[in-house]
């Protein structure tokens, strides 16, 4: 992805997106041990 259209970005905004990220990847594993992680890839 370029960089070009997020030039001026405020560093708080990445820290928002990588939450937001995060409380995906925590809701997509949910119940899932690592077996079943490796499994679903």
């Amino acid at each position: 992805m370029s960089d070009a259209g997020k030039a001026g970005r405020e560093w708080r905004f990445y820290i928002d997106d990588m939450a937001e990220f995060a409380e995906k990847v925590l809701a997509y594993t949910e119940g899932m041990d690592q077996q079943a992680f490796m499994a679903s890839g």
